[in-house]
C-alpha cells in the first residue's frame, strides 16, 4: 500500500513530465483509497453416515478400510488439494453377516406351471365371425345334412359369405372362417393343447426372488465419509473510473495472500482483515480452509489548484502509474457543450433547409 508521501512523489513527477508547476501540491485536496480483492475460499466440508448395505452374492470386503463403533472417531487424513471431492467407504468392525439361501442355486419351482413348463390350453376356440350359431346352413357343424340351404344375410341387409362346408361337404352353405366346424384352432398353441409359460420360458423354475437368483446374501454396515468442496468467489471492486480499473487489473502490483487450515484467516493486522470478515464463518462440517486472494489500493488524489482533474496512483511492480482523469465537474462541462453544439447544429440545418 503506497504512503501519502509516495502517492504525492507520483504525482509530483507526472506534474514534471507534463512540464507543469508542482506548486499545486503545496494544497492538496481530498485524498481517497479503494482497496480492490478478488479470489477464492475454498472450504472442504465433510458428512459422515451408515447405511445398511445387502448384497446378493459373493463381494470381497476385506480390502475396505474398517471402523469402531463410533464412525466420527476414524481419522481421514486432510488433502492438499481442497477442490476434488472424495468419497470413502468403510465397513464396521463385525457388522458382516453372509448367508446362503434355502434356494440352494439361486432357483425355485414355477408357481405358475408348477414346474411343468407349459401350460393347458383349448386347441380350440369358438369362431368369432359366426360364434358356432349358423356355422354351416345344411348341417350346423354336424357333418350330417338336415335342412335345406338357406341365405343368411346380416341386419345391414348384405348376404354373409358362404363357403364349402368341410363338415357335410355342401357348397356355399359354410361360414367362410370356420368352414362349418362352428369353431377354429387356437392360434397361442396351435392347436397342440398346451403353451410356454410365460414366467419360466418352458425351464419350469424361475429366479429366486429373495436372493435375487445369488444364492448367497451378504449383509454390513457402511460407513460413508463424503467430502466436498464449496467455493465462494470474491470480487470487491469500488466504483473506480473504466479506465482505472483497466489499469489496475494490467499494471497493477497485487499484494497475494494464501493460508490454509481449519479457522484460516488473513489476519487482524492486514488491510483486506476487515472486507473479508463476513466471508470467513465456519460452516457445518467445514474441517479446512483455503484462502487465496489478492488485492490492490488505489488512491485517487485532487488538487485545489487544478479542480477539474483527478489523479489515480495505482501501484506498479515499477514506479506508482499516475492517470489523470477529468474530474465529474469538468466532464458534465463538456457534455453539455456537445449538447449544446449539436442543437445549433439542429437549428442551423432547419434554417437552411
Amino acid at each position: 500500500m503506497l504512503t501519502d508521501a509516495e502517492v504525492l512523489a507520483a504525482v509530483r513527477r507526472e506534474l514534471l513530465n507534463r512540464r507543469e508547476s508542482t506548486d499545486a501540491l503545496d494544497d492538496p485536496g481530498d485524498t481517497t483509497r479503494y482497496l480492490l480483492v478478488e479470489g477464492s475460499i475454498v472450504r472442504l466440508v465433510e458428512t459422515r453416515r451408515e447405511v445398511r448395505q445387502v448384497h446378493y452374492g459373493s463381494i470381497d470386503l476385506a480390502r475396505r478400510p474398517v471402523y469402531g463403533a463410533g464412525l466420527q472417531d476414524y481419522a481421514v487424513p486432510v488433502p492438499e488439494d481442497l477442490s476434488t471431492p472424495t468419497t470413502l467407504k468403510l465397513v464396521r468392525r463385525g457388522s458382516v453377516s453372509e448367508q446362503s439361501c434355502d434356494c440352494g442355486n439361486g432357483r425355485v419351482g414355477c408357481k405358475r406351471c408348477e414346474g411343468k413348463g407349459d401350460l393347458h390350453c383349448e386347441p380350440w376356440r369358438p369362431c368369432g365371425d359366426c360364434r358356432g350359431l349358423d356355422c354351416c346352413l345344411r348341417c350346423d357343424g354336424t357333418g350330417k345334412p338336415n335342412r335345406r340351404p338357406q341365405v343368411r344375410t346380416e341386419p345391414g341387409g348384405e348376404a354373409t359369405e358362404r363357403v364349402t362346408c368341410k363338415q357335410c361337404g355342401s357348397p356355399g352353405s359354410a361360414c367362410a372362417t370356420c368352414r362349418g366346424r362352428g369353431k377354429v384352432r387356437c392360434t397361442r398353441c396351435d392347436g397342440t393343447g398346451t403353451r410356454e409359460c410365460g414366467d419360466c420360458h418352458r425351464a419350469g423354475t424361475v429366479v429366486h426372488d429373495h436372493c435375487k437368483g445369488k444364492a448367497r446374501i451378504v449383509t454390513w454396515t457402511e460407513g460413508i465419509i463424503a467430502r466436498r468442496p464449496e467455493v465462494d468467489q470474491i470480487k470487491i471492486t469500488p466504483a473506480l473510473p473504466y479506465p482505472a480499473r483497466q489499469q489496475a487489473q494490467e499494471r497493477g502490483d497485487w499484494a497475494r495472500t494464501q493460508v490454509t487450515g481449519r479457522r484460516a484467516t488473513v489476519g487482524k493486522d492486514s488491510v483486506i482483515a476487515d472486507v473479508l470478515e463476513p466471508y470467513l464463518g465456519i460452516r457445518k462440517g467445514e474441517i479446512t480452509r483455503q484462502i487465496s486472494v489478492r488485492h490492490l489500493s488505489v488512491v485517487r488524489l485532487t488538487l485545489t489548484a487544478h479542480p477539474h482533474r483527478v489523479y489515480y496512483v495505482i501501484p506498479t511492480p515499477g514506479p506508482p502509474r499516475v492517470l489523470v482523469l477529468p474530474s465529474k465537474r469538468r466532464t458534465w462541462q463538456g457534455v453539455a457543450l456537445l449538447v449544446a453544439g449539436l442543437a445549433v447544429l439542429a437549428l442551423a440545418a432547419r434554417f437552411f433547409a
